[in-house]
């Protein structure tokens, strides 16, 4: 067990010692001094033109889909009210064809609630695309170029 042991930290050790040792600087090679960059996503598309039209359609959109799963689950919350008093004077076969109806009224809604997130998603992206389009094609450009901030401004071009 000890020589296993010995073993696993020498090769865990070997690998981290040789990376420690590799030379830096710019005699380190090709790769040069690493660079950091942060780019605000949500600011530029937000400062691009078209941006405001499109969130108000998606949130109208969306807004409806929200409506139309609260209705559903209004009614689904009804109908489990309704069992629950009604529950006690069924008899065991009504009571079961009963949390059937119910149980399949859930899957319904579950169903309909992920075809509509399926496509709020889908409207997100046919609504997104033509606005990050040509501001991703401008800036593809300035991430070749060793200016560290994009030259390109997006309300202009």
């Amino acid at each position: 067990m000890q020589r296993f042991m010995l073993f696993a930290l020498a090769a865990v050790a070997v690998p981290t010692f040789a990376f420690a040792q590799a030379p830096q600087g710019p005699s380190a090679g090709l790769a040069g001094p690493l660079k950091i960059a942060y780019i605000n996503s949500r600011e530029i598309l937000q400062r691009t033109p078209g941006y405001t039209a499109a969130e108000s359609t998606y949130t109208k959109e969306v807004e409806g889909f929200r409506s139309e799963v609260q209705k559903l689950q209004q009614q689904l919350d009804s109908a489990v009210q309704a069992f629950d008093q009604q529950s006690i004077a069924l008899s065991p076969a009504a009571r079961q064809t009963k949390q059937k109806d119910l149980q399949a009224m859930q899957q319904r809604m579950e169903q309909r609630t992920n075809e509509l997130q399926d496509r709020a998603r889908q409207r997100e992206q046919e609504l997104l695309q033509p606005i990050q389009a040509p501001t991703a094609a401008k800036c593809r450009s300035c991430s070749s170029s060793s200016t560290p901030r994009c030259r390109h401004s997006i309300s202009s071009r």
